[in-house]
């Protein structure tokens, strides 16, 4: 095991309700294994505690993993997605969110720009999510036209006929003559009997 999962081990549980704004899950995918963010600084305290820093003095905590919660301390978008990021790799895609409803917008703001893949434990948020990706894929599909549509937009162009006129209602006084004499003033075609 792991010096990180020694410590966890052997600090007791927190059975107190999470606190502030982070994620949260059953249990942790692989509990040995920390998870090293490439973007970010951080400490690992006596108790197995995680920090992460957005400098590199160590100075500005944005995140706190302990183990069984991944608490966002920093509101910033970009800390929401790090916090989001880390959580997703401990815990899995199915995540419990809490904290105020402006997290809990962001932390759905961040999936719909990024299309992380996460399945929300909290059914709220989970039917927010998926009202939001079906207006942001109405947005972002121009609207498709059927065959029929594109077909009868042509045939309209190319023969100028407007939306009032149906195809399928022809009247005879509609249709021209077309000639089909290529020769002025019914002359003979060179070589060869008049036609017409």
């Amino acid at each position: 095991a792991s010096a990180l999962a020694e410590l966890r081990r052997q600090t007791p549980p927190d059975q107190s309700p999470a606190k502030g704004n982070g994620f949260s899950a059953q249990r942790e995918l692989d509990p040995g294994t920390p998870v090293i963010l490439p973007s970010v600084s951080y400490r690992v305290d006596q108790r197995g505690n995680v920090s992460y820093y957005a400098d590199g003095a160590k100075t500005l905590p944005i995140l706190i993993d302990t183990g069984r919660e991944v608490q966002v301390l920093d509101h910033e978008r970009e800390s929401v997605e790090v916090g989001l990021r880390l959580a997703l790799q401990k815990f899995g895609r199915s995540l419990d969110v809490h904290g105020t409803d402006e997290f809990k917008a962001q932390v759905i703001a961040v999936v719909l720009r990024t299309g992380l893949q996460v399945e929300f434990k909290d059914p709220a948020m989970a039917a927010d999510l998926q009202r939001l990706k079906g207006l942001q894929q109405q947005a972002a599909e121009p609207t498709r036209k059927t065959k029929e549509e594109i077909e009868a937009e042509y045939v309209g162009e190319v023969y100028g006929l407007d939306d009032e006129q149906p195809l399928n209602e022809y009247q005879p006084d509609d249709a021209e003559e077309i000639d089909t004499d290529i020769y002025e003033d019914d002359e003979p075609a060179p070589g060869g009997p008049r036609m017409g």
